[in-house]
């Protein structure tokens, strides 16, 4: 049926899927990263309630592979015996995806980010996204409405300045 390609997923949505959820940079985040016989600390990239990015060229991070970690701040261990799957690895950042996660583990995740989310807003000035100064806005385009009778000639944009 000819809607069916419609619906149908293309490699270009997929690779967008990949980042389901909103990631956030936490100043100080650390991956401790548990092998076999040694722990290794690495500074993270980002961190979603999915997943982690991690900074760093060692060659042991393969995609496919699953690693323990822990996630750490200032010394203190935020979240504990974490399960990821490496997704993703080269330009110096390690992609890793959260696997067979606790509820515990999902809330403390959920509740870095979410914690982290507001810290960024509230460094945000109010009035950041609001409208420009009109006293600053000669030479700008003004939107003419073209549905209106007497300006209907003059089209939809008109150049001030």
């Amino acid at each position: 049926m000819i809607f069916d390609s419609l619906f149908k997923k293309t490699e270009k949505s997929e690779a967008k899927d990949r980042r389901r959820a909103y990631r956030v940079h936490i100043k100080d985040l650390q991956v401790v990263v548990h092998g076999q016989s040694a722990t290794f600390s690495f500074t993270a990239k980002d961190v979603s309630a999915l997943g982690v990015g991690v900074l760093t060229n060692a060659k042991a991070f393969q995609p496919g592979i699953l690693i323990r970690l822990d996630i750490k701040q200032g010394g203190k261990i935020l979240a504990t015996g974490l399960t990821a799957k490496v997704v993703r690895a080269g330009g110096g950042v390690v992609g890793c995806q959260f696997q067979d996660m606790t509820k515990v583990q999902e809330t403390i995740l959920h509740t870095l980010v979410l914690e982290e989310q507001k810290r960024q807003a509230a460094r945000r000035k109010p009035g950041d996204a609001c409208a420009p100064d009109p006293e600053n806005m000669e030479g700008s385009l003004t939107f003419v409405d073209p549905w209106s009778e007497a300006k209907k000639k003059k089209g939809f944009f008109r150049w001030k300045g």
